[in-house]
Parts: C-alpha cells; structure tokens; sequence
C-alpha cells in the first residue's frame, strides 16, 4: 500500500522494456504504475513516468490513444510541477512521438 514502492517497481520495469525493447515487460509496467497512482494519486513522479511508458508502448506499437494518454499524465503532472525540465523534455519528446 505504498505508491512510491509501486512507482519504483513499474519504472524498473518500464526501464528493463524500453532497454531491451520488451513491449509485453513495458506493457506491464503500466498496471504498476495505475497501482501507484491509486496510493498517491495526484503526484507528479508517478504521473510523469506513467505517461513516460505510455508513450514509449504507444510509440512501439502504432497506438495513438496509448501517446494521447501519455501526453495527458505528462500534462497533469506539468499542472502541478510547471518549472520542472525534465517534466517538459518528456512533453517534448510526446509531441515528437505525436509528430
């Protein structure tokens, strides 16, 4: 019952995918993320690295809804943490997808 626990457990997967290009392993890292989400919602880290691995599964399997929902994590956690740079290099790199 620990969102940072979950968060870290889904970015470690969401990292292990992207690394060896795993779309089943990334895939699953968004259950752990809405898990973290569901213990602390709300909160930046979890919203940005979420929509983070939702552009990436959207990106490696022609899914526009899955990049869309990406870039509204992104957007949700930019609401909350606007001068942060890494939150605006992963809208970035959204829109680039989206493009």
């Amino acid at each position: 019952e620990n969102g940072d626990a979950w968060c870290k457990w889904a970015t470690l997967y969401a990292t292990s995918g992207k690394i060896f290009r795993d779309l089943p392993v990334l895939q699953a890292s968004l259950e752990k993320f809405e898990r973290a989400d569901q213990y602390d919602p709300h909160n930046p880290h979890i919203l940005s690295r979420w929509g983070d691995a939702l552009v990436l599964c959207g990106a490696n399997n022609d899914r526009v809804d899955q990049i869309r929902a990406g870039e509204e994590k992104i957007r949700q956690s930019l609401e909350i943490e606007p001068e942060s740079t890494r939150l605006w290099y992963l809208f970035g790199s959204c829109s680039n997808e989206l493009g």
